[in-house]
């Protein structure tokens, strides 16, 4: 072989085993990237869960007394509301 054709497949060679280096240094790359976004992406389901957890704890606390005040003043009425209608049908069932 003469010294051009050697220079020329050293050549080929050296491109290919840069192209080859290029493709591997880019599939790190890549993987790199998709660990980051998978990280990113379970770090944000992450916050969301515990952001409505914790919304819903804050109303949870805020209502509750509101709730147990409303119960209190309307419950008893409206136990015996349906006490009284439940009463009626069965006595008119029965021809009480």
């Amino acid at each position: 072989m003469s010294d051009a054709t050697n220079a020329q497949a050293n050549g080929s060679a050296k491109a290919a085993a840069a192209t080859e280096g290029d493709k591997l240094q880019g599939l790190e790359q890549l993987k790199k990237a998709a660990r980051e976004l998978a990280e990113k992406k379970k770090q944000l389901n992450d916050t969301s869960t515990t952001r409505a957890v914790s919304v819903e704890g804050f109303v949870e606390d805020a209502l509750a007394p509101q709730l147990k005040t409303w119960l209190d003043e309307h419950l008893p009425r409206v136990v015996e509301e349906i006490v009284r209608k439940e009463v009626r049908r069965i006595t008119n069932e029965c021809g009480l």
